[in-house]
């Protein structure tokens, strides 16, 4: 099959077996599954899927791009801006680009929520990240 310059390889498979994928503990509590747009055939996003324990969370920072966060489970706290909110499963948190946010689990159970990143470059992203020094990219593959 010829692709024209431009358009996505749209011959790849239309699912993505995340529990494949490698797994991170960026900071202490979280433990985050990303998947980017660009090598997963997602046109202009990637996710990130994400575990939180009690007390865990992610340091304040801002990117270029906006990011939406679905929680799934359990209960969080995000900063954004100067604005403090507190979701649960079913909510979405929105942080306009190059805004500062922050969010850490203030319930007594795991939070998982999605990451929606409005970048199809998500690795990258990752790697020049305000928090890259902090990062311990050691990735844990199940299975």
């Amino acid at each position: 099959m010829t692709i024209e310059t431009g358009q996505r390889d749209r011959t790849r498979e239309p699912t993505v077996a995340t529990t494949r994928l490698p797994r991170y503990t960026p900071w202490q509590g979280i433990s985050v599954t990303p998947i980017s747009g660009d090598e997963h055939g997602l046109d202009g996003f990637s996710l990130i899927l994400a575990e939180t324990k009690p007390g865990g969370g992610v340091p304040a920072h801002s990117h270029p791009y906006q990011e939406v966060f679905i929680v799934r489970e359990g209960l969080g706290r995000w900063i954004v801006g100067e604005k403090s909110y507190i979701a649960g499963p079913g909510d979405i948190v929105i942080a306009p680009a190059n805004l500062q946010h922050m969010f850490v689990n203030d319930g007594t159970e795991v939070m998982r929520h999605t990451s929606i990143q409005l970048t199809g470059t998500l690795g990258d992203a990752l790697h020049r990240h305000p928090m890259a020094n902090a990062l311990n990219m050691t990735a844990e593959i199940d299975g």
